[in-house]
């Protein structure tokens, strides 16, 4: 199986501006699986605009969830299997917090609040490239 992984570049202190490009690296590098990482500035190969995106065998898919879904589907690799049916509803539940509230909070504070957008703002936008949202 080919994997070619596309994420931003990394920032010179952190793996990836993007906390779903450092998820799906983490789950690939803890899965084993072979890897290729190629880098980009947006997502518009992909009709969902998402960043990160992989091509598995010529299928490009986006979001890093259905990403992993899809390995898991091709390949005998659940870093969750051992866990126990309530271990994984709580894996499940600190996912959802983490990705769907948590990250919405990083974001207002990293582009939004002008105490974190003149820092985080200002590097992200320099060093990718991206126009100021604000």
């Amino acid at each position: 199986m080919q994997v070619i992984l596309y994420q931003f570049r990394p920032l010179p202190f952190l793996p990836n501006a993007s906390p779903f490009c450092m998820k799906l690296e983490t789950y690939l590098r803890m899965s084993g699986i072979e890897y290729t990482v190629r880098y980009v500035r947006s997502g518009r190969a992909v009709p969902t605009g998402k960043v990160p995106y992989a091509d598995i065998d010529g299928q490009l898919l986006a979001d890093s969830g259905l990403i992993i879904s899809e390995l898991e589907k091709r390949l005998p690799v659940a870093l969750d299997a051992a866990l126990t049916d309530v271990q994984q509803a709580e894996a499940l539940a600190m996912r959802r917090m983490l990705e769907e509230h948590l990250y919405w909070a990083v974001v207002y504070s990293r582009w939004l609040d002008p105490d974190g957008s003149a820092g985080w703002g200002n590097l992200v936008t320099s060093y990718f490239g991206m126009p100021k949202l604000v």
